[in-house]
């Protein structure tokens, strides 16, 4: 290795660099290529094979080099055809500024600038720097308040070390998940945390390790660009480690102090995982304790073949086992089963869960929980396709302890939806009724037409009719929808809805009005700009309806206005697979958020985007799609990573599917997409 490459390494990590630097028979391309040249009397230079293949590579330590690509790397030189290519390089940067205010007093201002720059280097990986600012104000009828903060990240992705191990190094703020491996239990996960501090990362082809210290803090404001620091700090090791390729072991621990949710304390996780039968079925088994004597313990498996699919889980966890600021679990334990059959024609499927959770109030029972699902759903033919699901959920406290009750819930759908010359026509009727200290039954008549007006324009009605019976009488709940969207020429996207609902009983009559709009634009030279303004009124009257009684009439709107200046821009050479150091750094992930109206689960032309949808990356990164639903991680290691839905930011009555989104392998530089569909919930 050469002395340069060295000292950078033994800067960023001393022990594991220095433990790591030694050349070998699969070292570095920079040891290669000095050990290949060498130095005739005259002053030429001869070169070997090795050599010339890595005249070959697509750029060599352009980090280093400071001609912009016209020099070669250490001992090695120019191509005669013409200067060597530069590596591949991006930089994007973002200002947002927005604007919220209501009829009331209150008001706030957020204005967010980000940039992100990242290049790529053959023997040093690829480097990061990612940096943004935030000032946020606020005001209301009890004061006024400005905060401002900002972040800075330092990232090194993948540096190539002997023997096919790659190095990772990061200061600054950390969005920790120290090994995938852990991630994506059916019940409980073990959460990512955000810290300010510094990271450090080895792997191989089948083997990582991981060690993480710093801060606690969140982001913050509209704009998610500030910090908030907190009191607690948290520090962890991590490895995993494959075995065979079927068997996958891992360990994690961590140290936490001063969280101001979980206090102080010691923990450690443990897994070990396998896939067997060609893939068909595969398990894990997790163990979690910390030093405050509380231990989880969770087991889940399941078996794919074909159309059908068998799944079943069992944990126990006890009441306040926590992982860094969150506390898993209030004390709960039990078992879960389902079989499901998807064929292209049709889908059946039932489950069944039995769980005990602890009570959160001193003196209250444990409450006993059974709950059982069913649905299927056909094709009648290549236009119609109807379908039913059932969801049935009763609660018994343990013993009778004077203030814990029963509780019966049912939630029941059927619809019925028709396809014809890329109109979709949907009539569905929705139940949710609960039986306890107070009764409610709630019964809706949704119909929707769904239908393109051009090429890539979507035109979406959706009209209902609720009632809802209850301790304080029967009320009305009418509802109406319409959204439009599509391009408006080249570069420019719309997308817009609005939306009335109303509400009556014989104490409140209160009716509320939304709109959104939302604008994109490519300006050219890289620039784009985006408006999204949203407007909601809320009018309601309260008190008797007789005419011998007045009513006190209240009313609240609300205005936003976001702004969105963005330029982005990238050049140079990608470093090509199968080329030395292959398997090592980053690629992108990206894709659209759409309403799956078919349930198919592919994208139609008349099934719309969904817009300012929030994307999550193995739970600890995120973004935000949009006006035309799209979403993208820029910079995301090679691996394998699984993508999930913020519900509670995509508009009803859509909403993620029930069953987990299928994971994504990325290969080292490369690109991959998976588009997320949206189901109408209860579906």
């Amino acid at each position: 290795m050469s002395s340069p490459r060295l000292a950078f390494a033994c800067l960023l990590v001393p022990v594991w660099a220095a433990a790591q630097s030694a050349p070998s028979g699969e070292a570095s391309a920079a040891a290669a290529a000095s050990s290949d040249a060498a130095v005739r009397p005259g002053g030429d230079v001869t070169r070997s094979a090795g050599a010339k293949a890595l005249e070959q590579l697509p750029y060599q330590d352009q980090l280093m080099n400071s001609a912009g690509g016209a020099e070669a790397a250490e001992g090695a030189e120019p191509e005669s055809g013409g200067p060597e290519p530069e590596g591949f390089r991006a930089t994007v940067l973002e200002t947002r500024a927005g604007r919220r205010s209501n009829n009331v007093g209150s008001a706030g201002n957020d204005l967010g600038v980000f940039l992100l720059h990242r290049r790529e280097t053959l023997n040093y990986g690829e480097i990061l720097v990612e940096t943004a600012y935030q000032s946020a104000s606020r005001t209301d009828p009890f004061g006024a308040g400005t905060n401002r903060s900002g972040r800075l990240t330092l990232s090194q992705i993948g540096m190539p070390l002997a023997g096919g191990w790659s190095l990772g190094n990061s200061i600054g703020l950390l969005r920790s998940k120290a090994t995938s491996v852990f991630a994506g239990a059916r019940r409980f996960v073990l959460p990512g945390v955000l810290l300010e501090g510094l990271g450090s990362y080895l792997r191989s082809p089948v083997s990582g390790f991981a060690a993480e210290t710093g801060r606690i803090v969140r982001l913050e404001g509209q704009t998610g660009y500030g910090l908030t620091r907190t009191t607690g700090r948290a520090t962890t090791v991590a490895g995993s480690h494959r075995i065979g390729g079927s068997l996958v072991t891992a360990l994690q621990l961590i140290d936490v102090r001063d969280s101001p949710e979980t206090g102080s304390y010691t923990g450690w996780s443990g897994l070990v995982g396998g896939r067997h039968f060609s893939d068909h079925l595969r398990w894990r088994l997790q163990y979690v304790a910390n030093s405050g004597k509380r231990v989880g313990v969770w087991a889940e498996s399941e078996y794919l073949d074909g159309y059908e699919a068998w799944r079943g889980a069992v944990w126990r966890i006890d009441r306040g086992l926590s992982w860094y600021s969150t506390v898993l679990s209030a004390g709960q334990q039990g078992l879960w089963a389902r079989y499901d059959h998807v064929d292209p024609s049709s889908y059946w499927g039932a489950g069944a869960e039995v769980d005990r959770a602890d009570p959160l109030v001193t003196g209250r029972a444990p409450m006993r929980t059974n709950a059982f699902s069913i649905g299927a759903g056909t094709r009648l033919d290549l236009r119609r396709s109807i379908g039913a699901n059932l969801h049935w959920r009763g609660s018994n406290p343990s013993f009778d302890d004077g203030a814990s009750e029963s509780r019966r819930h049912i939630q029941a759908s059927a619809y019925l939806s028709r396809t014809l010359r890329g109109v979709v026509d949907r009539v569905q009727y929705n139940l949710s009724s609960v039986r306890s200290g107070t009764d409610s039954r709630v019964q809706e008549l949704v119909v929707s037409r769904d239908l393109s007006v051009r090429q890539d324009w979507s035109l979406g009605m959706t009209a209902g009719v609720g009632v809802e019976d209850g301790d304080t009488g029967r009320r009305f709940r009418p509802t109406l929808g319409v959204s439009y969207g599509g391009p408006l020429g080249e570069g420019r996207q719309l997308q817009s809805w609005v939306r009335y609902a109303r509400t009556s009983d014989p104490f409140r009559n209160e009716y509320a009005l939304a709109a959104s709009l939302q604008l994109s634009a490519a300006l050219g030279g890289g620039w784009s700009v985006g408006a999204n303004a949203s407007w909601n009124l809320v009018v309601g009257s309260t008190g008797s309806t007789q005419p011998l009684f007045g009513q006190a009439d209240d009313r609240v709107r609300e205005r936003s206005l976001w702004l969105t200046l963005r330029w982005a821009d990238s050049r140079g050479s990608g470093y090509l697979a199968g080329q030395p150091g292959n398997g090592r750094g980053a690629g992108s992930v990206g894709g659209m958020v759409f309403e799956d109206a078919n349930g198919d689960g592919v994208r139609q032309p008349n099934e719309r985007p969904v817009p300012g949808a929030r994307v999550m990356l193995d739970g600890v990164l995120e973004t935000v799609t949009g006006p035309d639903g799209r979403y993208e991680f820029a910079v995301v290691r090679a691996g394998r990573h699984r993508l999930a839905l913020d519900p509670a930011t995509v508009r009803l009555p859509w909403g993620p599917p029930d069953d987990p989104y299928p994971v994504v392998d990325l290969s080292p530089r490369g690109q991959a997409r998976a588009d997320l569909a949206v189901v109408k919930v209860g579906e």
